[in-house]
């Protein structure tokens, strides 16, 4: 067996572990499937950070099965056609190159992304902070405006008895 068989084996069996949850041995049938519980929207980031490092160990155990797949379909000559320009069916050095910026690409904007995410939920906390003084000042103004409507009604109403009295 080769070493990349045994690596993407090992990585297979990881994974199905990781989503099971648990360490038993991967020789026992898995569960019943079973709808899957509504999940919180906050992840845990070690989660996050756990899936991105399977994921990019995935992708290079992939790149070294997609290099030697020229070779398995037409031996060595595959490998010399597209060394020499001609039309190979693998991944040349230029697509190598160009999927390595796009993926280089990807990561800076997903660090964007998540910057610009947290800048967002600072401004709303922020606003929120800010709202909620604003209705207190507004509560403190009503109950003042409250105030001022009792003692004009008391004054009209002293006002009124004294037009009684003289008329």
């Amino acid at each position: 067996m080769e070493p990349v068989y045994r690596d993407v084996a090992s990585l297979a069996l990881g994974v199905v572990l990781l989503q099971r949850g648990d360490t038993t041995a991967a020789a026992q049938p898995p569960p019943e499937p079973q709808l899957p519980a509504p999940k919180p929207r906050d992840t845990d980031p070690l989660s996050t950070v756990g899936l991105a490092l399977l994921a990019y160990g995935l992708v290079q155990l992939l790149s070294k099965v997609v290099d030697k797949l020229p070779v398995w379909r037409a031996g060595g000559e595959a490998q010399a056609g597209s060394a020499s320009g001609g039309g190979g069916a693998g991944f040349n050095v230029e697509d190598r190159k160009r999927l390595e910026r796009v993926y280089e690409q990807a990561v800076a904007d997903r660090q964007r992304l998540e910057r610009l995410e947290e800048a967002v939920r600072e401004q709303l906390t922020v606003h929120q902070r800010l709202i909620g003084q604003a209705l207190d000042d507004l509560r403190e103004a009503h109950a003042k405006l409250d105030n001022v409507t009792r003692k004009l009604r008391a004054l009209w109403m002293r006002l009124g008895r004294r037009k009684k009295d003289r008329g």
